[in-house]
């Protein structure tokens, strides 16, 4: 967690996670390739439970990290 904020009954969340290709992903094989990535998340709870969430992260980072999609550029 790299940032978190409330206000009311919404907490939004910055976040990182690394970790290695090493099971299928959307059908495609493990590449084995590790990747980092950042995203947002933005939660609403309802009587101290989670009601709704939504997520936002960098997946085209992420795939090319992994060797699915190539760098561009590249």
């Amino acid at each position: 967690v790299e940032d978190q904020i409330a206000e009311g009954d919404t907490v939004a969340t910055r976040w990182t996670v690394s970790g290695t290709n090493a099971g299928s992903l959307n059908g495609m094989p493990p590449t084995g390739k590790q990747a980092v990535i950042g995203g947002i998340s933005i939660d609403r709870y309802v009587d101290g439970k989670m009601a709704e969430t939504r997520v936002s992260f960098d997946m085209l980072g992420l795939l090319q990290q992994i060797g699915v999609i190539p760098m561009s550029g590249a």
